[in-house]
């Protein structure tokens, strides 16, 4: 008798909550509103490092640049053909990189740009997040190829390989660690960290939406 009145009881508190809205339209507005402020927000942090990006790509290309027309390492010279030969192998690396690395942060910052959490809706700002996201991985995986060429050519273009081992391997290991600090603290702990709590945001207001 106990359990029959404990399931009629439980089934009307059901009914009466399924026919009330857990969150009022204000809330509901309130709630939205203040998501939406917090990604556009989160977007601006990462759309404020692509232009960091942008600024140093510029810097270093130009910075690059100079170097080679000071120090005169385009021209080779008679008493040092290769080591200008290295020199001149680096640079050119180093030019093309620099150049393809702002034509791609410059196409990701338009993205992200394009991203109006003010005027689109939740569905739409989710599905360019998730380009975003498949964008950014393909970044990380370029950057860290582009890292190990870097060291392979770096490591030739100082004499390195013509070394004792143990110099050689010290420089390796310590190129190693660099690269592998370097896509940590500007992939893990920056960019997927912000990118980690758009998602949270997005995901949240998907909830409240279908409240």
């Amino acid at each position: 008798m106990e359990l029959d009145e404990l399931k009629k009881s439980w089934h009307a508190l059901d009914d009466r909550l399924e026919g009330r809205p857990l969150l009022n339209d204000e809330e509901v507005e309130r709630l939205t509103a203040a998501g939406r402020a917090d990604t556009g927000r989160r977007l601006e942090r990462l759309r404020w490092w692509q232009r960091a990006s942008l600024w140093t790509g510029a810097g270093a290309l130009l910075a690059v640049a100079a170097a080679c027309l000071w120090s005169g390492c385009l021209p080779e010279a008679e008493d040092g053909g290769d080591e200008h030969r290295r020199l001149l192998v680096l640079a050119t690396y180093l030019l093309a990189s620099i150049v393809a690395g702002l034509a791609w942060d410059w196409i990701t910052y338009r993205q992200l740009r394009a991203i109006r959490t003010d005027r689109m809706s939740v569905v739409e700002v989710s599905r360019r997040m998730t380009r975003f996201q498949h964008r950014l991985r393909a970044e990380a995986v370029a950057a860290s190829l582009w890292l190990l060429i870097f060291n392979g050519v770096f490591f030739w273009a100082m004499g390195y390989h013509e070394a004792p081992a143990p110099t050689q391997a010290l420089v390796a290991a310590l190129l190693l660690a660099a690269d592998a600090l370097i896509v940590y603290l500007l992939y893990k702990k920056v960019m997927y960290r912000h990118l980690r709590d758009i998602r949270k945001n997005i995901e949240e207001l998907k909830d409240i939406c279908t409240e």
